[in-house]
């Protein structure tokens, strides 16, 4: 299978398969267990359904759908396949085989409700009695929808008689291998090779049902072969083959119509060309297609859009005149695509709904075209001659998209909830949700997929647990407080190394390791392996009464990277925490002393600093946007100097000398106003990061700083939770600053997110105070030195020393430095690109000369971090106030200690992809 699978018509069973392959219990006992059980039954004896070619040769294939070997089974033993005749379906000729009849009649079924999940078939299922008992053998006897039926009768719904899922459900395997074994006689009759199509799709929908794209494609490639080697010679005696047999009957019509549905959302899905030219349709295009609602030429549209971008792909061997002709080909033949899907019609007979959805699908399918042409208009063609019209098309795109993106929401809305298309809106969901950047669009998608979960609660709180985590991302009626409340953040199902998988399928490169956290990247063994054996040891102890070893430990690690200049270290959870215990400490300190300093109250920070969220670190922070809210509840002995910020902060024709000392006068002054006797301490970020956006200080700065502290007796505090812990280039930061702290934070890098892990340490000076004065330090938290996070923390700290990861930092921190320079500098949005290792942030300007921020309504950091990982799979920090704690933008980049020079050139090259989108789409792009 090609490209990352994004699966998303197979939400509703996706926990549910997790669940069963994680499953311990007894496996005889178990009515899913031994449904998988019977899995292994029926898809070895599928195998005499298809032809022995179907399936390519391949590692990756599944190891059910290898080349089928003849059949050795023994069924004598067996009785004889019975199936009862039923209703058929309308137009179905009542002298065909039995077993085309039952094959087509649950196909249909579970094609027209059980995948849409319509009252029709709750209540079909739900019937009294007499009729379920009466259905479900049948099903069990005569359906090849193995994993769709099962799973119903393995407890998706609750049906009104469990002996009959049991007895179905045993009766299965059996019944199921008699169906395969007529199936596989040799004929070349219509019915025949429509059975197997039928039989080859109907595991597709099942496949499709329980999140298996693997096997979806495999057998939709069965599928494909059996339509492709149809040969009949009807009573005209013209024989016909492959798609032209199909034709012959309105089942087979209808057979070729659902084969192209599957094939084309694989298409997209997959990122794969269709496996069939949908050329196979011309003649039987005026039907619409009772489950999809939509006129299958759409479905050729997009069958086109793929053809098109492979006959017209650019290639470097090329001569000018084929690349010039293949881009004018390319253009022409979207124009003239795009012209027909506006100009594009449901048939007016349709009912409704149906009408309503099919035109969601022909947005979604222009969402398509618009993705392809982006896609296209690469930074080559922009800057060819004459390419004024492919900038134009560039300019445009955003704004098609947005209406193509509100045209879905509009056209799903118009479908009534309950009705028995609603399901089918997943796939439009998803293409406009890729699409969407305003809120209100978030807020529909959120809307549509809470009905969907309503309808589904009709089958069960089992499938409603499975829909409710999110469609395309966007969680529904979550009862987590999210950061925000209009649309909760995708779910992360799994992470790995540098990647994150989300609920929706999609995969992607962390480049910013959360918040600066995941330093060594996700699932390390050796932290899982510390973690578990101090679990195993004790979990937690009172630390107001204990101590323990593991604690000890990480603390010696800890002091030694320092080379001994710091003396104590406080374990605790947060960088907030971690701040308040720094003011604390700091104001202790001063009252340890002989004599006591107890007017030493004040604390001096800096503008546009960002110290924690709770109370006292709030007031700390220098962030005019975050403090606004609860100004009046800060605390008033807190003031603040300039920070030292070069690109914003420097006149012109100043050297950096005379910067520095301009702001060592400047916090000279504010001691000399606050009273030098009443202030406590300088607090300051080596790396001013979420706030300023990886701002580091000129080389002497804190040596400047350093020494008016000292003048007036105040202590230096340095907030390394951002920057420290090895992610600027040394352990801590201030080690490339020629200054020790008196007191230092840290957090994020510490405990590598494995567990929340922050630290305070505190120097020689400060520790012999207390030790002579109370001897105690006055506070304390439940899960201070938790036990586990020590394990982790400790664990981390020495896989980055014991790998050298911090030169792995400076060597790699100096390679992204120079890709994002070189790609970004001449960019004229991006004022600034500034930091330090693997500490990197790019300033967005609107004007380059004077430095003006754009309007906070352009929203241009939350937009470049949507679009980074929507379109290109990478994760960017957004913030905001650069400029004054209100205006100005930027983003972040902090890699994992352990990226290769491979995957920071990945980085680097999403990143440019990244903001070029942005400002392309806001109208102000300029190509480099």
């Amino acid at each position: 299978m090609e490209g990352q699978p994004e699966a998303i018509m197979s939400l509703h069973f996706q926990s549910e398969t997790r669940r069963r392959k994680g499953s311990k219990h007894d496996k005889t006992g178990c009515l899913t267990c031994r449904y998988r059980l019977n899995l292994k039954c029926i898809r070895s004896t599928a195998r005499d359904v298809v032809p022995a070619t179907w399936v390519e040769q391949k590692k990756s294939t599944p190891q059910a759908f290898q080349a089928p070997q003849p059949s050795t089974r023994d069924n004598s033993h067996r009785p004889s396949s019975c199936f009862p005749l039923l209703p058929s379906p309308p137009g179905m000729d009542q002298a065909e085989p039995p077993q085309k009849r039952q094959v087509m009649r649950y196909y249909i079924t579970v094609l027209s409700h059980f995948l849409t999940a319509s009252e029709q078939f709750n209540s079909f299922l739900s019937a009294d009695i007499e009729t379920t008992s009466e259905f479900l053998p049948m099903a069990m006897e005569s359906s090849v929808l193995y994993d769709a039926l099962v799973a119903f009768a393995s407890g998706h719904l609750s049906l009104s008689n469990e002996s009959y899922r049991v007895s179905a459900l045993e009766a299965h395997s059996t019944a199921i291998t008699n169906l395969a074994t007529a199936l596989s006689k040799p004929q070349h009759e219509i019915s025949w090779y429509e059975t197997k199509a039928a039989t080859c799709l109907a595991f597709v929908i099942g496949e499709v049902c329980v999140g298996d794209n693997d096997g979806w494609c495999a057998h939709l490639k069965g599928a494909k072969l059996i339509i492709e080697s149809a040969v009949v010679n009807p009573s005209s005696g013209t024989t016909l083959r492959g798609p032209e047999v199909f034709k012959l009957s309105s089942e087979g019509q209808w057979i070729l119509r659902n084969f192209a549905y599957h094939d084309m959302i694989g298409s997209v899905t997959m990122r794969r060309r269709p496996l069939l030219d949908c050329n196979y349709l011309d003649g039987i295009t005026d039907v619409v297609d009772t489950y999809l609602g939509v006129a299958t030429d759409l479905l050729r549209y997009v069958a086109t859009l793929s053809s098109i971008d492979e006959e017209t792909r650019l290639d470097v061997t090329l001569g000018a005149e084929e690349m010039t002709r293949r881009r004018e080909l390319f253009h022409a033949t979207c124009d003239g695509v795009e012209q027909e899907l506006q100009d594009w019609r449901c048939r007016p007979d349709a009912a409704p709904e149906l009408a309503a959805l099919a035109h969601a699908f022909r947005s979604a399918v222009l969402i398509v075209l618009f993705r392809l042409i982006r896609s296209r208009l690469s930074l080559d063609e922009l800057s060819t001659p004459d390419a004024s019209s492919q900038v134009t098309r560039w300019g445009i795109l955003p704004t098609k998209m947005r209406t193509q993106v509100s045209n879905i929401l509009r056209h799903v809305s118009d479908i009534p909830v309950g009705s028995h298309t609603e399901s089918a809106i997943l796939f439009p969901l998803f293409l406009a949700g890729g699409e969407a950047t305003e809120d209100e669009h978030m807020d529909a998608m959120a809307t549509a997929s809470q009905n969907i979960v309503k309808i589904a609660a009709k089958l069960g709180p089992e499938m409603v647990s499975t829909l409710n985590p999110a469609v395309n991302g966007i969680p529904s009626a979550s009862a987590v407080l999210h950061r925000s409340l209009k649309s909760a953040p995708p779910h992360v199902v799994s992470a790995k190394g540098k990647y994150l998988t989300f609920s929706d399928g999609r995969t992607i490169l962390d480049s910013t390791c959360g918040a600066a956290v995941a330093c060594i990247g996700s699932n390390n063994a050796r932290v899982k392996k510390a973690m578990v054996e101090q679990i195993d040891k004790f979990a937690y102890c009172n630390s107001m009464f204990f101590g323990h070893e593991i604690g000890e430990k990480l603390a010696n690690e800890l002091i030694h990277g320092t080379g001994g200049a710091m003396s104590k270290v406080y374990i605790m959870c947060s960088g907030s925490e971690a701040m308040e215990s720094a003011m604390k400490i700091a104001r202790q300190y001063f009252m340890e002393l002989t004599p006591q300093q107890p007017k030493r109250i004040n604390f001096i920070a800096r503008e546009g600093s960002y110290h924690g969220t709770t109370l006292g670190s709030l007031s700390m922070s220098g962030h005019v946007a975050r403090r606004s809210l609860f100004l009046d509840m800060l605390l008033p002995n807190i003031y603040r100097v300039s920070a030292c910020n070069p690109y914003r902060g420097m006149s012109e024709g100043q050297t950096e000398e005379e910067y520095i000392a301009q702001l060592a006068d400047e916090l000279d002054r504010k001691f000399q106003e606050l009273g030098p006797d009443s202030v406590c301490a300088f607090v300051a970020e080596p790396v001013v990061g979420a706030t300023l956006g990886c701002i580091p200080a000129l080389p002497g700065y804190f040596k400047a700083m350093r020494k008016v502290c000292d003048k007036y007796g105040a202590l230096l505090i340095l907030d390394e939770v951002m920057s420290g812990m090895g992610r600027c280039g040394s352990l801590h930061a201030w080690q490339q600053e020629g200054v020790i702290p008196d007191i230092q934070t840290l957090a994020k890098g510490l405990g590598g997110g494995y567990a929340p892990m922050a630290g305070m340490l505190i120097n020689h000076c400060v520790a012999d105070a207390l030790k002579k004065g109370s001897g105690s330090f006055s506070h304390g938290h439940t899960y201070q030195g938790h036990p586990v996070g020590c394990a982790a923390a400790l664990e981390v700290q020495r896989i980055i020393r014991e790998e050298n990861l911090i030169a792995n930092v400076r060597e790699q921190g100096a390679l992204l430095e120079k890709r994002l320079r070189y790609y970004l500098d001449d960019h004229p949005h991006v004022g600034n690109i500034r930091g330090k290792g693997l500490f990197w942030g790019i300033e967005f300007v609107m004007d380059k000369i004077t430095k003006e921020p754009f309007p906070r309504s352009e929203d241009i950091a939350n937009k470049t971090h949507l679009v980074g990982f929507n379109d290109f799979g990478i994760s960017l920090y957004p913030g905001m106030g650069t400029k004054d704690g209100v205006l100005g933008d930027h983003v972040l980049l902090a890699p994992a200690y352990t990226s290769t020079s491979e995957e920071i050139e990945e980085i680097a090259s999403r990143t440019r992809d990244t903001v070029l989108r942005v400002f392309e789409s806001i109208g102000t792009a300029t190509h480099i």
